[in-house]
């Protein structure tokens, strides 16, 4: 049996629990153009996902693309021995310096949704 995606009022709801209000925003755009992403990214706070570059570092090898989405925050602990263009709901702004040490580009999930609103191209990581 296939798993239904929630629907736009689903998304909704939770929504309206949410007292972050770049989080709200950012989730109010992608429910229009990719509700599967505002869908994971609408889950409770203690849910979110947060990833270490050291962590990242290591997914790296499996990855096909340079162009990641992460559907959380990125923290600063560990270092990138690769070059890439990760879009994420946020990062520490120690992560922020290293990734730019490291040749790489950070941009918000909300600023790419601007560029590219269906958020194609870019590969999910998970944690």
């Amino acid at each position: 049996m296939e798993k239904k995606t929630k629907s736009r009022t689903q998304i909704e709801k939770r929504v309206r629990q949410k007292k972050n209000v770049y989080l709200v925003e950012t989730l109010m755009q992608l429910k229009k153009s990719a509700p599967e992403i505002a869908k994971k990214l609408a889950r409770p706070r203690r849910k979110q996902w947060k990833i270490n570059l050291s962590e990242l570092d290591k997914k790296l090898g499996e990855i096909k693309t340079n162009n990641l989405l992460f559907l959380g925050k990125i923290l600063s602990s560990g270092e990138l021995s690769k070059k890439i263009n990760i879009v994420a709901l946020s990062a520490s702004e120690k992560a922020i310096e290293k990734l730019k040490l490291s040749g790489s580009t950070f941009t918000t999930i909300k600023q790419e949704i601007k560029n590219n609103p269906k958020l194609e191209k870019l590969e999910i990581v998970s944690q």
